[in-house]
């Protein structure tokens, strides 16, 4: 009786055991010390495509896929887990029509039915395997599209380090990545620049909000650039930020429009500037004489019968000044409007500097006589320069012209010229009037100020030959600036270039 109701309990232990273990998903292997199959489930059949008989007292050797797996290996784990040390591993098999697959084993110790077993519960990885290769792929075509990017691309350890740097940042200045990895921005820029670029990274990494910052760089080439850097937190799943990384767009060609842009915009002020000045200068400076001029004649027209030889003398004298005074205007005018169209011809050649001033100086001599003022020559005689003698002799008239000016009576007139180390001459035309205050110095060469200041004898001034003046010399690679002080007199300096 015992017998049989033993018999009947471990029919049912059997059943129940088979249940469970042909329910489960998992492929289910049961194997004795040395690594023998005792038994398998369902799941483990349909995997290999063999029936239970095929795998009994048989080694897991006879599924494996050829040189895929370490045999040695797999049965030192199932000693290791039949000692009690659990064990994983990936194991690859091969199927009854010979098909390759991977799977995950896990090897532990166990009871079968009373004896000590090792219990392998395996798993098939094809699909993780898929997936892991797809995110290789994936990974390795990210890291190539970064690497080879033409836009500088990298990034930030919170050490402030550089994490990551691809070919396009890395050789902006000619060094490789491996040369940049690891190091701060102080090793790579000023300290300003690299505080500037830091302070956004910095930035990012406490708040988590990515930003933008516009840098200029000066590439291995000694070549000027402008980016734009996107700066974006990196973050794990609990929102902490890993690492930033930055991808640089060049906007080089963008300033440069923009610094055109704004260059031309300063030159069309300037331009109405300019022509503002040239318009006021018309009506104001022709104005005056020519309403002189005017009235002079309508006395004549009236009074001619009463006037006495010298009151006509006295009107035809000052006739003449208002005559000569608005026809240099007009050939100021004239000159300024033809150097602005590029209509002047530009003929530079060398010459002996005095000898080539004698004209211009000669016609001078009688507006400086009438206030008795005398003209001092001080230039070497073989003095030679390069340059175009009518503009040469244009900005000498007018210099000369502007200190008769501004001479009292009586006065000396300096002209004189040294060479300098540069392979230039320096041509000075000194008096020893009036002078003017420092604000007034530094608006003389300019068009769009106002210096219309009168003379020692009240001689009218527009401070237009000035700038001609100015743009004659520059035009001959030569420089113009002005020296004086109120009360001692003014010393007008430009330079040309030697012969």
């Amino acid at each position: 009786m015992k017998t049989e109701e033993t018999e009947m309990k471990q029919s049912i232990s059997e059943n129940t055991y088979q249940g469970i273990f042909n329910s489960l998903n998992d492929a289910i292997y049961i194997l004795d010390k040395d690594g023998s199959f005792l038994d398998v489930n369902i799941a483990a059949m349909k995997l290999y495509n063999y029936e239970k008989e095929f795998f009994i007292q048989k080694n897991p050797g006879f599924l494996s896929a050829p040189g895929m797996n370490d045999m040695g290996q797999i049965i030192r784990h199932i000693h290791e887990a039949y000692d009690g040390e659990p064990v994983r591993f990936e194991f690859w098999g091969i199927r009854k029509d010979g098909s390759v697959f991977p799977k995950e084993i896990r090897l532990s110790s166990g009871v079968w039915f009373g004896q000590k077993v090792v219990i392998a519960v395996g798993r098939e990885m094809a699909e993780r395997k898929h997936a892991e290769e797809a995110l290789r792929v994936s990974e390795e075509k990210y890291r190539l599209l970064v690497q080879y990017s033409s836009d500088p691309i990298f990034s930030f350890d919170p050490d402030e380090t550089y994490r990551y740097v691809n070919e396009a940042f890395a050789g902006t200045f000619g060094k490789k990545p491996e040369d940049i990895i690891g190091k701060t921005p102080f090793e790579i820029f000023s300290h300003e620049e690299a505080e500037k670029r830091l302070r956004l990274v910095r930035q990012v990494f406490k708040t988590g909000e990515k930003g933008e910052i516009e840098v200029k760089v000066v590439t291995a080439h000694g070549e000027e650039k402008f980016f734009i850097t996107l700066v974006d937190p990196i973050k794990d799943t609990q929102g902490n930020i890993l690492w930033v990384t930055c991808i640089s767009k060049d906007i080089t060609l963008r300033k440069k429009a923009e610094e055109e842009l704004k260059l031309k915009n300063e030159l069309l002020k300037a331009s109405s500037a300019e022509k503002d000045k040239f318009f006021s200068i018309v009506a104001h400076d022709l104005r005056g004489p020519m309403n002189g001029f005017l009235g002079l004649t309508a006395i004549m027209v009236d009074d001619i019968e009463e006037l006495s030889a010298f009151e006509l003398k006295e009107i035809a004298t000052t006739m003449r000044t208002s005559a000569v005074n608005i026809y240099r205007l007009i050939e100021n005018l004239l000159e300024w409007s033809k150097m602005q169209r590029g209509k002047i011809n530009f003929e530079p050649q060398p010459m002996f500097l005095k000898s080539s001033l004698t004209k211009s100086i000669e016609l001078m001599k009688d507006t400086a006589n009438k206030k008795g003022i005398e003209l001092r020559i001080n230039i070497p005689d073989h003095n030679v320069v390069f340059a175009d003698i009518h503009m040469l002799e244009t900005i000498v008239r007018n210099l000369l012209s502007n200190a008769i000016k501004f001479s009292f009576k009586g006065g000396i007139i300096e002209i004189s010229a040294t060479k300098t180390g540069n392979d230039m001459t320096r041509i000075i035309v000194k008096d020893f009037g009036i002078g003017m205050p420092p604000e007034m110095v530094g608006k003389m060469f300019k068009l769009t100020e106002n210096i219309n200041r009168k003379g020692t004898e009240g001689e009218p001034s527009t401070g237009l030959g000035l700038i001609l003046c100015k743009e004659f010399v520059e035009k001959q690679g030569g420089e113009i600036w002005a020296e004086s002080s109120e009360g001692d007199g003014s010393s007008f300096i430009f330079t040309l270039p030697q012969s």
